[in-house]
């Protein structure tokens, strides 16, 4: 093809038809500029395309984050649940059999706090991935969930701690029982489940006059913890809701 082409460029040439020999040029000129555009739309069409799978596939993994972090806010939101049932419990007639008292004590104030998966969030932030999704408004969406939604419950968390150091400071005081050290979040479990426990001195304990106050605080910080929880829940619900319309629309 390149050989049939400079023939005829030749031709014209020693033929003298200097005009014809332009005008050819001219169009060949415009066919490499055709070609080049050509390519250069193939390429951008190709990139976007590979933009567009990226994003559906770091939707995809928050999608599967987001499953996960309903499953787990489920399971916060019933111990949270519980919590509340068994402090009620201790003040309620009939009395709690002795040997009940004791493991319901351990059982009340072990919390179940809600930690988000957040793998797939992070990895579209460090990637640069979150700028491609295309409707900026999901985006803020996700990012206010992240930053904001899930953060919700860290003032609470902190006075739960609180309130796990002074009844702390009761068992001490009456040698019932030994709570566990908090260890880098908020573990408010007992250091050993195995442990012999003094049914009279828990009793002790919960008769006295600060952790009857304490109780009736811990149940309203776990009623407001609740309530945060259940609105992560639908936040998250919205998000994944939007999501899924989103990726409904978007073709590979």
């Amino acid at each position: 093809m390149i050989r049939f082409i400079r023939r005829i460029r030749h031709q014209l040439l020693d033929s003298g038809r200097i005009t014809r020999y332009l005008a050819y040029a001219g169009g060949e000129i415009i066919l490499v500029v055709i070609g080049i555009l050509i390519a250069l739309q193939i390429n951008n069409w190709n990139e976007s395309r590979k933009d567009r799978k990226s994003e559906v596939q770091i939707l995809s993994a928050i999608l599967e984050n987001l499953s996960e972090d309903k499953a787990n806010l489920n399971i916060s939101i019933n111990s949270f649940e519980a919590n509340k049932r068994y402090i009620a419990r201790f003040y309620e007639t009939p009395r709690l059999p002795d040997d009940s008292v004791a493991y319901l004590f351990t059982q009340a104030y072990l919390i179940n706090d809600f930690r988000p998966i957040q793998s797939a969030y992070e990895l579209s932030i460090s990637s640069g991935k979150m700028d491609l999704i295309r409707d900026k408004k999901l985006t803020q969406m996700i990012q206010r969930l992240y930053t904001l939604d899930y953060e919700a419950d860290a003032i609470n968390l902190e006075i739960l701690k609180e309130y796990h150091t002074q009844m702390r400071h009761l068992t001490d005081r009456y040698d019932a029982l030994d709570f566990g050290e908090i260890r880098g979040g908020v573990d408010l479990g007992l250091r050993s489940m195995q442990m012999p426990f003094n049914n009279e001195n828990v009793w002790k304990v919960l008769s006295d006059k600060e952790a009857i106050r304490m109780n009736k605080q811990y149940r309203f910080n776990l009623n407001m913890i609740v309530a945060l929880y259940r609105g992560m829940l639908a936040s998250r619900d919205q998000v994944e809701l939007a999501i899924k319309q989103y990726l409904s629309t978007r073709k590979i």
